[in-house]
């Protein structure tokens, strides 16, 4: 079965719609509209233009071989048999306009052809549109299903084995038609058709016609490429009816049955190409949204390696500032019982008597304690800005110790008056 969903990578892979036919069936029926309005002047003698096949062939050439270049693509990528038989179509047909030139009498040569025989390039030139439309008919014939082939090397051997069955077939014909066997009728003479030739000529249109009803009553499992068929099929049978209606060489209806034949040539490679520019437009687009992704998330990363930096200082400012309050506060405490105890011996000192020790050892408690007040104050900024939920750290309050111990000496005396009164101090 053909994809539904999903972006169209390939035109093959795509079922094609009502309205894809809708349009389809419009542009068929606008060709066919040209093609009457076409057919009173068919019979209508022109200048003859040799040099025309030359051009005529070298166009078809580019165009078949470029199409044929792009279906193996999709067959590559598909699989599907159906289009391998297209794309070999295109490769035949692209071959068959070399030969053309070179047996063409007048393209290369003036008068004569570059090779072959004075039938040559008639049977040639029906030999290259019966089977390029034969190509084109088994292509319809055959089901359209997606096949994902067994490997690479598979594949290639499939492509290398049909590229050398068409220049096979080739070779052949043209050494056939070289011979110029006797039995083989005249096609063309003196310019104008046999009646054998317009019949052989016919032949074509029948044939297309049969594919183009083929490829409508199978249109429910048709894709996009098929669409594009049906214009070429409608395009390679109009050809013959305006060239046996010319009715010879160089008249207006030979000169538009080519270029009928070199606009079904052009019909898939258009579509092709069309859709190969959007698929090179949906890539650019998508590298410049994967790039601009890119830049976004490098951006991003730089941001979160500047938080995480960030993140990693305040923590360890953190934990310094926590370490710091302990050390403050076990040392606030050991200062608090040697300034205690200088006050103490300050009490027991006569006020004359105080030594320059005693006075040395406050001046250090004091010191550290305005060191101790540092670190604590130290330690609450660092806590605040960590972020932390915790408890935070309490902020020294300063106090003099000396006005707590206003009523330390009253208490000392009362305390060595009950001493010496009681009855252990009259014993001892």
């Amino acid at each position: 079965m053909l994809d539904q969903e999903g972006p169209t990578v390939s035109l093959a892979g795509t079922k094609a719609t009502n309205e894809h036919w809708r349009a389809a069936v419009i542009a068929c029926g606008c060709y066919c509209v040209l093609v009457i309005c076409l057919i009173p002047f068919a019979g209508y003698q022109m200048a003859a233009g040799p040099q025309i096949a030359g051009i005529y062939g070298a166009a078809i050439f580019f165009a078949d071989m470029c199409t044929f270049v792009l279906l193996v693509a999709q067959f590559r990528a598909s699989g599907a048999v159906w289009l391998c038989a297209l794309s070999c179509g295109y490769l035949y047909s692209g071959l068959m306009a070399l030969l053309h030139i070179a047996t063409f009498p007048g393209a290369l040569l003036p008068n004569v052809p570059l090779l072959g025989a004075a039938q040559t390039v008639a049977w040639l030139y029906l030999s290259w549109n019966v089977g390029f439309v034969a190509f084109l008919f088994v292509a319809v014939l055959l089901p359209r299903q997606t096949v994902t082939p067994a490997s690479t090397a598979s594949v290639t051997r499939v492509l290398w084995w049909s590229t050398a069955a068409v220049i096979a077939l080739v070779a052949t014909l043209f050494f056939v038609s070289a011979a110029d066997i006797v039995i083989v009728p005249e096609l063309v003479k003196d310019n104008q058709f046999t009646a054998f030739g317009i019949l052989a000529n016919a032949s074509r249109s029948l044939l297309a016609v049969i594919a183009l009803g083929v490829l409508l009553l199978r249109r429910r499992d048709s894709s996009i490429i098929d669409v594009w068929l049906s214009l070429t099929l409608v395009a390679a049978a109009a050809g013959p009816i305006l060239t046996d209606l010319g009715a010879g060489r160089y008249t207006f209806g030979w000169y538009a049955g080519r270029a009928s034949f070199v606009f079904a040539s052009f019909t898939l490679l258009l579509a092709l190409l069309a859709q190969f520019t959007r698929l090179q437009q949906a890539l650019a687009g998508t590298v410049t949204r994967l790039q601009t992704q890119a830049q976004s998330l490098h951006a991003e990363i730089e941001r979160r390696e500047v938080v995480e930096h960030k993140l990693v200082y305040a923590q360890r400012m953190e934990a310094i500032g926590q370490l710091a309050g302990g050390i403050a506060h076990d040392f606030n405490n050991l200062l608090a019982v040697i300034g205690n105890n200088v006050q103490l011996i300050k009490l027991r000192l006569p006020p004359v008597g105080e030594g320059e020790q005693v006075t040395s050892i406050a001046r250090a408690v004091a010191a550290g304690v305005k060191l101790t007040r540092q670190l604590l104050s130290f330690s609450g900024a660092r806590s605040g800005s960590g972020g932390s939920s915790g408890p935070r750290t309490r902020r020294p309050k300063s106090s003099s110790l000396s006005s707590r111990l206003t009523s330390c000496p009253a208490l000392v005396k009362r305390a060595r008056n009950a001493r010496s009164k009681s009855p252990s101090a009259m014993i001892s």
